[in-house]
């Protein structure tokens, strides 16, 4: 990162949620707090408030960029990460913004790369491992993911039991049958999950946002010591923006797993 000068600043990365559920957005800044603090940046994740209730089709990937375009011009960035597997607005969010974007996708295939050649995802629903595969095909890595194993539930079904256990079925199945040396989580609500995988098949397990958060550290100090690319400025909101309230769960809702998590038993 940046030496500490006289002009030194914290960098600072938003993530976004390009999906308006604000529950998954909660699930994200606890996945946040401990990369940003390894990595010597701060990270907020914000909601998309005008994009689909989640992304699990083409349609609903094309209806979140327009509304992630707006929320990513109402909070100051160091750096943006987009916060969807499926990389939906990826492309026009780096032609709009000054400033390093990370899709989670492509950092946390990087990261997983580095321990070894032979990927396995697991994925929430099956039309995701679709979109998926056709990003593999983009950025040529096709041949390195062993295979993208669907679990049969949505992100908002991930803080179960059950959840829990179907993850650790995939994540044997690409570990004991499939010979995959790291595992990458494909959505966003996995993320309270990864200490106990990792634990559980005896490789690396790769959460995407907090692989993101890194990419976008690494990508800031990449600068010259001292200097930083402008940070972003809020622009005025556009007629269609919907501003972000405060989110509060209320008692027994949000998103937030049970808490005892270990032999998945």
């Amino acid at each position: 990162m940046p030496s500490q000068g006289t002009d030194f600043r914290m960098p600072h990365v938003v993530v976004i949620n390009p999906t308006s559920s604000a529950e998954i957005t909660a699930g994200i800044q606890e996945t946040l707090d401990q990369a940003a603090r390894r990595w010597g940046v701060t990270a907020t994740a914000v909601t998309s408030y005008g994009g689909p209730r989640t992304i699990e089709s083409d349609d609903d990937g094309r209806a979140a960029v327009s509304p992630l375009l707006a929320t990513a011009g109402q909070h100051r960035a160091d750096a943006y990460v987009l916060a969807t597997f499926s990389e939906a607005g990826l492309d026009e969010l780096r032609a709009a913004a000054p400033v390093p974007v990370i899709g989670i996708a492509e950092a946390a295939l990087t990261s997983a790369m580095a321990h070894s050649r032979r990927l396995g995802v697991i994925s929430t629903v099956p039309m995701a491992t679709f979109r998926h595969e056709l990003y593999w095909a983009k950025l040529g890595v096709s041949g390195r993911v062993v295979a993208d194993l669907a679990i049969g539930r949505s992100e908002f079904d991930l803080g179960s039991r059950d959840a829990a256990n179907a993850v650790l079925v995939a994540g044997r199945e690409l570990v004991d049958r499939r010979g995959a040396e790291a595992v990458i989580l494909g959505c966003v609500g996995l993320g309270h999950l990864r200490g106990p995988l990792a634990d559980e098949l005896g490789v690396p397990v790769i959460e995407p946002c907090a692989a993101g958060v890194a990419m976008a550290a690494m990508a800031l100090a990449d600068f010259p010591p001292d200097v930083m690319p402008p940070r972003t400025q809020p622009a005025p909101p556009p007629a269609s923006y919907t501003p972000e309230p405060a989110y509060d769960p209320g008692p027994g809702r949000g998103y937030a797993p049970e808490p005892q998590y270990g032999r998945y038993s």
